[in-house]
């Protein structure tokens, strides 16, 4: 797979944005969550499926089969529950427990919420940031 540079362009001002964005994890995780979210997903939208993670990898998928707004809106609220899905069970219930001391455990309900709902909370949001800038976007990038 050969990339252009406008790919790479394109991939490290969204990787700019992420980086800026982690300045205000301190603030609150609902200000660097869905700037991340929303970079993952226009980056699989604009670049392609490479850039990607596991969220941008299902909105490139649906928005592929479903054409028009409503594939794309699809594509990110599913993209945001699986994201959470797989955080919440892969890493508050199987790494957590697996790798924090017994001592640590009865904050289980925490790391649950933070790796599940907030994940969830955070990519919705990061969503809808992304399909107000994917709009107007879209026509430049074609």
């Amino acid at each position: 797979m050969k990339i252009s540079t406008k790919q790479i362009t394109t991939t490290a001002v969204l990787l700019a944005i992420c980086i800026v964005s982690q300045f205000f994890k301190n603030a609150s995780v609902y200000i660097t969550g869905p700037i991340i979210n929303a970079c993952l997903i226009l980056a699989v939208l604009s670049v392609g499926t490479a850039c990607g993670l596991i969220l941008a990898v299902v909105v490139r998928l649906i928005t592929r089969k479903v054409k028009g707004n409503g594939g794309l809106i699809a594509g990110m609220a599913a993209g945001s529950v699986l994201k959470a899905l797989f955080m919440g069970i892969v890493i508050s219930l199987i790494l957590i427990p697996a790798l924090l001391p017994e001592a640590m455990l009865p904050n289980m309900a925490v790391f649950q919420t933070t790796f599940s709902v907030t994940q969830l909370i955070t990519s919705l949001i990061g969503s809808v940031y992304a399909y107000i800038i994917w709009i107007p976007l879209k026509k430049v990038m074609a």
